[in-house]
C-alpha cells in the first residue's frame, strides 16, 4: 500500500507490505481517504521484485517502509531483498540534509530481532533507512496505559472522597488490575502495568507496596509458568493470583464478585 500525505509542504510516502488479501470495504475506505492500493503476491519473489513493480512502489523516494509480516522471517527476507535492491540503486536514492528514511519491521521475536539487527549492522557502505523493530502487543500496551493511566482512576476517585488533602495517599484505592486474557496482548499489558506501578510513588505509601494483579484465563497453569519463568522475583514486587477460566463462563461473575476491589480492566 502507498500512502501519500503533505508534511512541511512536501510530500511523505509510506510503503506497506502486508499479509494477506486487503478486504473490499477496507480497500474502499483506504482509497476514500487518498490512499492508493496497490496488491501483490508476497510469496511470488519474482513477481514481486520486477522491475516495474518496483518502478511503481517508486521504492528509492519512499521516506518510511514497513515490513508487517507476522512472521518474523518473511519480514527477514524481505529486508535482504531491499538491501540487495539498495545497494544496486544506491545512486538512485536522492538523499538531502536532514532527510532520514526508515524501514520498520514487525518482530515479537527477541533471537529474531538480534538477528536482524546483527545483519543490518554488517552491512557493507551506506545504509539506506534506519532501522526499527516493533512489537505490536507492546505498542498496544503502551498506548493503552498512555491513554488510561493506571493510577488516575484511583486519584480522581480520593480527590473526589477524601475531606483531609494532608491523607489523600492514604485515601487512594489498592490499585487491583484484571488482566482477562494472558496471550501475547494480555502479557504485554502485565509488563507495562508491573512497570508503571514499581516506579509509580504509589510503590512507597504503606498498602501500595505491591501492585496487585488477577489473571483470568481457560490455561491458568500456563500463565503461572509463563509469569514465573518472566519474572522469577515478582512476587517481591506484585501479588498475582490466577482463575482458571474461560472469560465467557457463568462461573466467572462469582470468582469476580469474590475478588478484592477492582481498579482497572483490561481485556
Amino acid at each position: 500500500f502507498i500512502r501519500k500525505l503533505k508534511k512541511e509542504d512536501r510530500q511523505l510516502q509510506v510503503v506497506l507490505v502486508a499479509q494477506g488479501d486487503l478486504e473490499r470495504e477496507k480497500r474502499l475506505n483506504l482509497e476514500r481517504s487518498g490512499f492508493l492500493v496497490y496488491q501483490m503476491d508476497i510469496l511470488d519473489q519474482e513477481l514481486l521484485w520486477r522491475e516495474d513493480i518496483i518502478r511503481k512502489l517508486c521504492l528509492h523516494k519512499a521516506e518510511e517502509i514497513v515490513l508487517f509480516y507476522e512472521d518474523p522471517t518473511w519480514n527477514f527476507t524481505l529486508l535482504k531483498f531491499l538491501a540487495d535492491w539498495a545497494k544496486k540503486q544506491e545512486d538512485a536514492f536522492q538523499y538531502k540534509k536532514g532527510r532520514e528514511r526508515s524501514c520498520s519491521i514487525w518482530c515479537e521475536d527477541a533471537t529474531m530481532k538480534k538477528i536482524i539487527a546483527d545483519y543490518y549492522d554488517s552491512l557493507e557502505g551506506i545504509r539506506p533507512w534506519n532501522l526499527n523493530l516493533f512489537d505490536m502487543p507492546e505498542l498496544t500496551a503502551m498506548e493503552l496505559f498512555k491513554k488510561e493511566p493506571l493510577y488516575a482512576n484511583c486519584f480522581q476517585w480520593a480527590l473526589e472522597n477524601c475531606e483531609n488533602r494532608e491523607k489523600f495517599l492514604e485515601a487512594v484505592p489498592q490499585q487491583h488490575i484484571l488482566i482477562a486474557g494472558f496471550g501475547r496482548y494480555g502479557q504485554a499489558v502485565l509488563k507495562y502495568a508491573v512497570l508503571t506501578g514499581t516506579l509509580s510513588f504509589c510503590s512507597r505509601v504503606k498498602r501500595h507496596e505491591k501492585l496487585r494483579v488477577t489473571i483470568i484465563d481457560s490455561q491458568a497453569q500456563r500463565c503461572r509458568e509463563t509469569v514465573e519463568a518472566a519474572y522469577p522475583r515478582i512476587d517481591r514486587i506484585c501479588r498475582i493470583s490466577y482463575i482458571d477460566s474461560d472469560i465467557g463462563s457463568g462461573r466467572i461473575e462469582k470468582a469476580l464478585f469474590d475478588l478484592p476491589r477492582i481498579t482497572y480492566t483490561a481485556i
